[in-house]
């Protein structure tokens, strides 16, 4: 039947000690000073750009193609900032879901201010925008670890994910393509995972304790499922090498179950899947080359490797 089973558990509060380290961390990261836009001018001003005139091509800031006294990006630096193949706008060494995670809190922080925001409050605003992403993973995160782990465990792996790992330290420089496209993968996880049997769930009088027969799925979790893997998959493309075999494997088995969950799971991530499409088409002219492929493929070229985005000093030594 194509109705739903039992409701779908969400994540627990994390113990006391948990969330009090985190939220220490989360708060320090709020008295450091974000590292400047190098990297990610994308996402800083990209999302200023689409409020200002609804496109991503920059000219509102002369400082990120022109030389200047500060010695600001150029298009002939080998930066993140680069014109397109036509040379009728710039392209950003930055996904599209970077630059619309950014769009919220640039809305409700910067535009109050146009006009008077300072550079730090341009870079303060992607850091925060980012540490909301990471507060999403590890939401998703805990979800995933208290079903497929034992729960004493299941603490422990959280926390090493948060302080062991590159998660928190990337996040509070600022809001990087990596974790944007991470929110969208620990989203399907979360769903994937959780329409698994919970760990310890298994008995004897339960034959086959990992069968999805009896795990809870719905036409809304099917949905989310499919938007948050368009999610990543238009911030990174590249991250259908990691989790497309897993998203062959759900469909079939979603499909086998429900032939409208299987519809949901593939339409709801079309939308994403466009928005990618028009925005390659408007900025490189090619469907299937994203604006920081372009961008990657030329610094590689000016730093000695040929025009690929996978060569450059790597490949050269």
């Amino acid at each position: 039947m194509a109705g739903s089973s039992r409701p779908h558990r969400g994540p627990s509060l994390l113990p006391r000690s948990l969330r009090g380290g985190i939220a220490a961390a989360l708060l320090l990261s709020l008295v450091m000073v974000p590292i400047p836009w190098g990297d990610s001018a994308g996402s800083v001003f990209g999302a200023i750009s689409f409020l200002c005139e609804g496109d991503w091509d920059f000219d509102e800031f002369p400082f990120l193609y022109e030389e200047s006294p500060r010695g600001a990006i150029r298009p002939d630096a080998l930066l993140n900032i680069h014109p397109s193949p036509a040379g009728d706008t710039l392209l950003s060494f930055t996904g599209l879901g970077v630059k619309l995670a950014n769009l919220p809190a640039t809305a409700l922080i910067i535009r109050p201010w146009w006009g008077e925001a300072s550079e730090l409050l341009a870079v303060r605003t992607n850091q925060i925008s980012g540490l909301f992403v990471l507060v999403g993973i590890l939401w998703f995160s805990w979800g995933v670890l208290r079903r497929q782990l034992d729960p004493t465990q299941a603490p422990w792996a959280l926390g090493a994910l948060f302080f062991g790992t590159t998660l928190w330290p990337a996040a509070r420089q600022t809001m990087w393509s990596n974790d944007v496209a991470l929110l969208g993968v620990s989203g399907f996880l979360w769903v994937l995972l959780g329409a698994a049997p919970k760990h310890g769930s298994g008995s004897q009088s339960s034959p086959n304790p990992s069968s999805s027969e009896s795990a809870p799925m719905s036409s809304r979790l099917a949905l989310f499922a499919g938007l948050a893997l368009g999610w990543a998959v238009m911030t990174r493309p590249s991250v259908l090498v990691l989790v497309g075999p897993l998203a062959i494997v759900f469909f079939l088995r979603l499909a086998a179950r429900s032939r409208q969950w299987g519809a949901v799971f593939l339409l709801s991530g079309l939308p994403f899947a466009l928005l990618l499409a028009v925005d390659n088409m408007s900025h490189t002219g090619s469907l299937w080359t994203p604006p920081f492929v372009s961008v990657g493929a030329a610094i590689s070229e000016r730093m000695g490797g040929d025009d690929t985005a996978f060569s450059g000093g790597l490949m050269t030594g």
